[in-house]
C-alpha cells in the first residue's frame, strides 16, 4: 500500500466496496493516507442501525485491509482520534446581519458531506470574497451596496458546490456496483479498467 501512495500522490483516497458494516454492495468507506508513509485515516459508513460496541479501531482497519477477502490482522502503533461523524447537508437562508456588520462564511453558513473538499474550498473562497469586500467598504471606495454582493454571489455558488458534491458521492457509490465489488478491475490497465478510470 505504501508505494501506491506514493505513486499516486500524497493524500490519495482509496474507496473500497466493502466494510465492517456495510456489505451490500455499496461503497464500504475509505482509506486516506495523510503523510505517504504510516499515518493514515480510515472511514467507515455506518447504517442507522449500527451498534456502537461492535465498531472498534481494530476491527475496521483490519477488514479494510483484508480487501474483499477475510479481515487481515495488522498491528496498530497509535491512534490518534476516533469519532462517529453524521453528514449534515445544509445551506443558510441569511448570509448576513439585518445592518450588513455581521457575516457568515464556510461551515457556519453551507454544510455538506466532506467529500472532494468542496466545503474547505468554498469556506476558502467566502473568505476571500469577504478579505477585499470589506476592507473596500471600511475604506470608502466600495461603494455602499458592495457587502450585500457578498450573499448575492456567495449563495448560488454554495448550493450549485452541494448538487455537484451530490453528484461525485454518487458517482463513487456506483462505481463499486459498475465492477461488482471486485476492485482490482479499476485499477487494471485492460479495456475495462481504462474505461470505468476515465469514466465521468
Amino acid at each position: 500500500m505504501r508505494s501506491k501512495a506514493l505513486r499516486q500522490g500524497r493524500f490519495w483516497h482509496t474507496f473500497l466496496p466493502t466494510g465492517p458494516t456495510t456489505n451490500n454492495g455499496s461503497v464500504g468507506g475509505a482509506i486516506i493516507t495523510q503523510d505517504g508513509k504510516e499515518t493514515w485515516t480510515v472511514h467507515d459508513y455506518l447504517g442507522s442501525d449500527y451498534n456502537a460496541a461492535d465498531v472498534t479501531v481494530e476491527k475496521t482497519v483490519a477488514q479494510f485491509l483484508g480487501g474483499m477477502g477475510s479481515p487481515n490482522a495488522i498491528s496498530i502503533d497509535e491512534v490518534t482520534a476516533t469519532s462517529i461523524f453524521t453528514p449534515t447537508v445544509v445551506l443558510a437562508e441569511t448570509w448576513s446581519g439585518n445592518h450588513q456588520r455581521v457575516f457568515l462564511a464556510g461551515d457556519a453558513c453551507h454544510q455538506t458531506i466532506p467529500l472532494g473538499g468542496y466545503g474547505m474550498n468554498m469556506g476558502l473562497a467566502d473568505a476571500w470574497d469577504l478579505g477585499w469586500k470589506l476592507p473596500a467598504t471600511i475604506q470608502g471606495w466600495g461603494g455602499t451596496h458592495l457587502m450585500k454582493t457578498y450573499e448575492q454571489e456567495r449563495r448560488p455558488m454554495a448550493a450549485l458546490m452541494q448538487h455537484w458534491r451530490k453528484i461525485h458521492m454518487m458517482k463513487i457509490m456506483g462505481l463499486s456496483t459498475a465492477v461488482k465489488l471486485d476492485p482490482v478491475v479499476i485499477e487494471s490497465m485492460d479495456e475495462r479498467g481504462i474505461a470505468l478510470q476515465l469514466r465521468r
